[in-house]
């Protein structure tokens, strides 16, 4: 997805507080979790289309 260190850190963390609040049995909670898989799911997409159209500066 991206070579980020630091965006593969908060994306760990976001899963962590998704799986945190899927499993709640409130279901404000599991409405939450669904939002953030949704958001999840687009961010992952936006980073994956911008470092497959991102230019690479090589000098030659």
């Amino acid at each position: 997805m991206c070579n980020s260190k630091l965006m593969s850190v908060i994306f760990l963390v976001f899963y962590a507080v998704l799986l945190y609040f899927s499993f709640n049995n409130d279901m404000n909670a599991q409405m939450i979790a669904m939002r953030m898989m949704g958001i999840g799911m687009f961010a992952e997409a936006v980073l994956g289309v911008y470092t497959a159209f991102k230019k690479h500066d090589r000098k030659k």
